[in-house]
């Protein structure tokens, strides 16, 4: 975003990331950092979700995307510098 015009850029990069609401996102220089969050891969949030766990980096200029770290075995959700974890009793 043009913080002077208010005008938006559209970045098309590759792979596509599953949509996803309440994660924990940053810009580092020319890249952007996506942890976590909860979504499925309609963008819907009716249907039936999924817990992200995973870091994720797209280069702003390359237009790439890089994903790491393993599946949580707990279902977590960042917020805020915060972690959620939800168990089962029982």
């Amino acid at each position: 975003m043009d913080l002077t015009t208010g005008e938006l850029e559209k970045i098309d990069y590759e792979p596509l990331l599953n949509p996803r609401y309440s994660s924990a996102i940053t810009v580092v220089g020319d890249e952007l950092y996506i942890l976590g969050g909860r979504g499925n891969k309609y963008g819907k949030q009716e249907l039936v979700s999924h817990f992200y766990t995973e870091l994720c980096a797209i280069d702003l200029k390359k237009e790439k995307v890089a994903c790491g770290m393993e599946e949580a075995t707990d279902r977590c959700l960042y917020a805020n510098g915060f972690i959620y974890v939800f168990r089962t009793l029982g």
